[in-house]
C-alpha cells in the first residue's frame, strides 16, 4: 500500500512537471516555426532576386551574342570588300598597264601608218571610180525599165478606158431594164390599187411597196452613178498627174540617162479637181430629175427602215 502511495505521488510529481514543460516546450517550437518562416520569406526574396539577376543576364548574354554575331557580319563584309577592292585595283593596274602598252604602239604604228595612208586614199580613189561607172549602168538600165513601164502603162489605160466604155454599157443597160421593171410594177400596183376588191389597210401596204420600189431604183440609180463617178475621178486624177508631171530625159557625160519629175502644183489640181465635181454634179442632177419618181411631194421613210413595213404586216395580220 506505501509503494502504491509513492507511486501515485512520483506520477503525480511527474504529470505536474511534464504539464509545465509542455507549454515551454511550444513556445520554443513556434518561435522556430516563426524563425523558419521568415527564412524561408528571405530564401524566397533572394531566390526572386537571383531569378531576375538570371534573366538578365540571359538578356545581357543574348544582346552580346547578337552584337557579337553583327560585329561577325560587319568583319565578313569588310573582308569581302578588301578582297573585291584589291581585285579592282589590281584589274585597273592591269588595264592601265595594257592601255600604257597599246598607246606605245600606236604611236609606234602611226608613224608607218602615215607612210601608208597616201597608197590606201589611191585605192579608194580607183574603188570610188568603178563604183561610179557601176551606178552610171545600173541608171541606165533602171531608165530603160521604166520606159518599158511607161509604154505598159499606156497600153494598160488603153484597156482600161475600153473596159470602162464596156461597163458604162452594162450599166445603161441594167438601168434600162431597171425602167421596165418599175414600170412594170408600178402598172400591177396601180392595178390593184384602182381595182375595189382591197382593204384600205392593204392599200396602204401597197403604196408603201411602190413608195420602196421608187426609193430602191433611185438607190441601185446613186449606187451605179457613184461607181461610176468614182472610176472618174481616180481616171481624171491619173491623167492630170501623168499631163503636169512630164518627164525629161537628160543625157550627161558622167551618166547614161537622168529622169526628173516635174510636180503638179496644188492650184492646178484643185481647180482640175473642182472642174470634174462640177461636171458630174449636173450629171447627177440630170438622172435625179429624170429618174426620180412623182412621190417626191410626199412625206416618207428611207428603204433601209423596215419599221413601216412590219408595222404594215401588223396591221393586216
Amino acid at each position: 500500500m506505501n509503494f502504491r502511495r509513492i507511486l501515485s505521488k512520483s506520477s503525480l510529481k511527474s504529470s505536474s512537471s511534464s504539464e509545465k514543460s509542455q507549454p515551454e516546450e511550444v513556445i520554443k517550437l513556434q518561435s522556430e516555426i516563426e524563425l523558419l518562416k521568415q527564412t524561408i520569406d528571405s530564401l524566397k526574396v533572394s531566390i526572386e532576386s537571383r531569378d531576375a539577376a538570371i534573366g538578365t543576364l540571359a538578356r545581357e548574354k543574348e544582346k552580346i551574342y547578337v552584337e557579337l554575331k553583327s560585329a561577325q557580319r560587319t568583319n565578313r563584309n569588310l573582308h569581302q570588300q578588301l578582297v573585291d577592292e584589291r581585285d579592282i585595283h589590281s584589274k585597273e593596274k592591269d588595264f592601265l598597264i595594257n592601255e600604257i602598252k597599246r598607246l606605245t604602239k600606236r604611236n609606234e604604228n602611226e608613224t608607218n601608218a602615215q607612210d601608208n595612208r597616201d597608197q590606201f586614199e589611191d585605192q579608194v580613189k580607183n574603188a570610188l571610180s568603178d563604183e561610179l561607172k557601176a551606178k552610171d549602168e545600173v541608171i541606165y538600165n533602171i531608165g530603160a525599165k521604166y520606159l518599158k513601164i511607161k509604154s505598159s502603162k499606156t497600153f494598160f489605160q488603153k484597156k482600161l478606158e475600153k473596159l470602162q466604155a464596156q461597163n458604162k454599157k452594162t450599166c445603161e443597160n441594167i438601168i434600162l431594164l431597171l425602167q421596165d421593171n418599175r414600170k412594170t410594177l408600178d402598172s400591177l400596183l396601180d392595178k390593184l390599187l384602182k381595182s375595189s376588191s382591197i382593204s384600205p389597210n392593204s392599200r396602204k401596204y401597197l403604196k408603201l411597196l411602190q413608195i420602196n420600189a421608187s426609193l430602191h431604183y433611185e438607190n441601185t440609180q446613186l449606187k451605179i452613178y457613184l461607181s461610176s463617178h468614182q472610176d472618174r475621178t481616180s481616171n481624171v486624177t491619173q491623167d492630170a498627174s501623168d499631163k503636169y508631171c512630164p518627164i525629161s530625159k537628160q543625157t550627161s557625160s558622167g551618166t547614161k540617162s537622168e529622169e526628173k519629175m516635174n510636180p503638179l502644183s496644188i492650184n492646178s489640181m484643185m481647180k482640175l479637181l473642182n472642174a470634174h465635181e462640177f461636171e458630174g454634179l449636173k450629171s447627177f442632177k440630170y438622172i435625179h430629175r429624170t429618174f426620180s419618181p412623182n412621190v417626191r411631194g410626199t412625206i416618207y421613210r428611207s428603204v433601209s427602215d423596215s419599221c413601216i413595213v412590219r408595222s404594215t404586216i401588223s396591221e393586216l395580220c
